[in-house]
């Protein structure tokens, strides 16, 4: 029975690995399609100066920019696991033309970071991975969540100042709900009263769920910085030479401005199922549908 649960789970397993390696396009530098690439010395899309200031926007409609940092060839991927796996007679995967990125994430048109937005690239992890450690080694796709996850962190920081900062700038403290506010003195703020209603709860949670926007301006330097500084960790930077970064332009209704809906993912829509279910088939078996779908038919 065991042995029984090792093989579903490696099934899946392999799966998960395919996916990994799967990632989703990013647009070409383009002006027709608002596609522009970052210098360290020229303006940024929400910056004077940029061509994009001259575009004109519709009524109730705002800029909105996904940033791609450090685009790479998807043939660089295919080279890299070629050399990792050994050659294959099958023939060539259109799926690997084009580029992704190492991340992404979404900016206002103020130049302020959505810090729920930053995305980072599982294929290029686990392309480091392949050549760090290996398909051989136990485990070697593991741990990329939490990789990912603190690597999110930093990009977060990216938009904000220290604690220490913000509230020696301001002179005031910061309230519960995590904002600058001159009636907070830093101290914890006495209990709210129970009598809320619920409209009124939800219209905070969606004000809150709105306001996580950095304070503080991003440059164009500390992106090329934060590319470079992550293909070096993931040690991708010679073998998927990652180039540069660029930003894609899009209008959005001003509503919407402060929301990263408009983010595209950068890796597969079914990676972390696929790792939760192999995670699962280890410990019990699964349903008579799985099962079949994991069982060998006879011969």
């Amino acid at each position: 029975m065991a042995d029984e649960r090792l093989r579903r789970a490696g099934i899946v397993d392999y799966w998960r690995a395919v996916e990994l390696f799967s990632p989703q396009k990013i647009p070409a530098v383009s002006a027709r399609d608002r596609v522009y690439p970052v210098t360290v010395d020229g303006p940024l899309p929400w910056e004077a100066g940029h061509p994009l200031r001259s575009v004109p926007l519709e009524p109730g409609y705002a800029w909105q920019h996904v940033v791609y940092g450090g685009a790479y060839a998807l043939r660089s991927v295919r080279d890299t696991l070629l050399n990792v796996f050994g050659e294959s007679e099958e023939d060539h995967d259109g799926r690997m033309d084009g580029e992704s990125a190492l991340f992404a994430l979404t900016i206002t048109d103020e130049g302020r970071l959505l810090l729920d937005s930053p995305v980072l690239s599982t294929c290029a992890w686990a392309t480091g991975r392949a050549l760090s450690r290996g398909p051989g080694s136990r485990g070697w796709l593991d741990g990329v969540e939490e990789e990912a996850g603190a690597w999110a962190a930093r990009a977060t920081g990216l938009g904000e100042r220290p604690a220490s900062s913000r509230t020696a700038q301001t002179g005031v403290g910061e309230r519960r709900d995590g904002r600058i506010g001159p009636d907070s003195d830093g101290e914890p703020p006495e209990d709210e009263p129970e009598d809320r209603d619920d409209d009124a709860d939800a219209e905070d949670e969606n004000n809150d769920r709105r306001s996580r926007v950095g304070d503080r301006l991003l440059s164009a330097k500390e992106l090329l910085d934060f590319a470079r500084q992550l293909s070096e960790a993931w040690g991708v930077a010679k073998t998927l030479r990652p180039d540069g970064v660029r930003v894609r332009s899009v209008a959005v209704r001003q509503d919407l401005a402060r929301e990263a809906d408009q983010q595209d993912f950068l890796n597969s829509f079914i990676a972390a199922d696929l790792d939760r279910v192999a995670r699962a088939l280890r410990e019990k078996d699964p349903g008579a549908g799985l099962a079949a779908y994991l069982t060998p038919a006879p011969r």
